[in-house]
């Protein structure tokens, strides 16, 4: 689940998947399982539309019966947008709603991955900085080909192998057909996102 929420504060990347945390309940207040999901996204204040994907609900003990929480899956698409809105609605709980600020990325640098031995790691391009920690604290986004919509931030890097090591790992692997762009961004608290309810039903 890249860019997991986990209900803290994270930071959306513009044009890169992510994962927001939804948990439901009653009008009284009452953890439920909610049922007839039906979940809606909003690009900049655009008419609402049909999620990609579905919430994801958490299987309680025993892996058979739904929680009351689960995730979405946003798109790297559906995060193209300075403003997204996600509503999560069903028949039997309050509605639920995120609002996310997608940050964008000042380049640094941009260009074609050499290759990635695992989905921890990424080699840059040859011509890449050779010093050692150069990227270090920026984020990495695979933008078009293979693994492409996921973004990460560097922790270490190394000059002479071009290796950046990411802080967490890929869910899709990549190849030395993905490009990408290095950046970093401002303000990354002002633009994290929270969860707000809904007043209505």
């Amino acid at each position: 689940m890249a860019n997991h929420s986990s209900h803290s504060l994270v930071t959306p990347i513009y044009g890169a998947l992510v994962n927001v945390d939804f948990d439901y309940f009653t009008t009284a207040a009452v953890p439920t399982a909610p049922t007839s999901l039906d979940t809606e996204v909003s690009k900049d204040g655009g008419t609402y539309a049909d999620a990609t994907n579905e919430v994801t609900l958490f299987k309680e003990v025993g892996g058979v019966t739904d929680s009351p929480a689960g995730y979405l899956t946003l798109t790297a698409a559906e995060m193209t947008a300075d403003l997204v809105y996600v509503q999560s609605k069903s028949a039997n709980c309050v509605a639920r709603m995120a609002c996310i600020r997608p940050c964008r990325l000042t380049t640094v640098r941009a260009s074609t991955l050499a290759g990635s031995a695992d989905t921890s790691h990424v080699q840059l391009d040859g011509s890449a900085s050779a010093v050692d920690d150069f990227y270090n604290g920026l984020w990495i986004r695979t933008d078009a080909n293979t693994g492409a919509g996921q973004a990460r931030r560097i922790l270490d890097y190394v000059g002479s192998t071009k290796v950046a090591t990411l802080e967490t790992a890929l869910e899709t692997a990549v190849d030395n057909t993905t490009t990408f762009t290095i950046g970093f961004v401002e303000n990354q608290a002002v633009n994290a996102f929270r969860l707000d309810d809904l007043q209505s039903n």
